[in-house]
């Protein structure tokens, strides 16, 4: 997978680099190891760490595969450019094994109360008349009427009456048929994502969103 990622906030003053870097244990092969959230003894080390060390090793981790630091980070791309960075060995195919997974969101749209518009969209890309590919959003909404429609186009409003609660079956009916389902909010539902911005933030000192 690819994951780009972009650090971006205008009027702040460029982040303080001169700190202490934390790298990761050589033989830590995932995330969740680093965060805390796995029972495996190469993170055994990090449990003397302030949160804000681990938050520090936890970006360089997120870096490894791009082959800079996160000190380098800073000079070269906070809020100056974007990074993508790649899955560049096998070394780093099981950085994210447990992160979020296709069983833990077909639990997640099971368990939770997740709506269309809110916390997830169901989309794919058409072409339209002039051959322009263009990406279509087959959420439902609930009309002034009170009846159910479908929704070909953008995201909902923000007033709750307008959202409609995710029905998992249909949902994957979608999946099966090609479409994407797109997570809007995935922190609001999974733990470890809302710990890995928990830490993004404590590092970065802004906000931090996943989708």
């Amino acid at each position: 997978k690819d994951l780009k990622k972009q650090a971006h906030n205008k009027g702040r003053k460029r982040k303080d680099v001169s700190g202490e870097q934390i790298r990761p244990p050589k033989d830590c092969a995932s995330l969740l190891e680093l965060m805390m959230m796995s029972d495996d003894p190469v993170a055994a080390p990090l449990k003397e760490f302030t949160f804000a060390q681990r938050a520090n090793c936890i970006l360089n981790f997120l870096l490894q595969p791009a082959g800079i630091t996160s000190k380098e980070f800073y000079e070269e791309y906070w809020e100056q450019e974007a990074l993508l960075i790649q899955q560049s060995s096998s070394k780093h195919r099981h950085r994210f094994d447990g992160l979020l997974s296709k069983a833990q969101i077909q639990t997640m749209i099971a368990k939770s109360s997740m709506y269309y518009g809110r916390d997830l969209n169901v989309t794919r890309y058409e072409l339209d008349k002039h051959g322009v590919k263009r990406r279509v959003t087959l959420d439902l909404v609930a009309s002034t009427n009170g009846v159910v429609d479908d929704h070909d186009g953008e995201e909902n409003g923000e007033g709750s009456a307008n959202f409609v609660q995710a029905d998992g079956d249909v949902v994957w009916d979608h999946y099966k048929q090609g479409c994407t389902i797109r997570l809007l909010c995935p922190h609001k539902h999974a733990s470890q994502i809302h710990s890995l911005l928990q830490s993004l933030e404590t590092e970065w000192g802004c906000m931090a969103g996943a989708n």
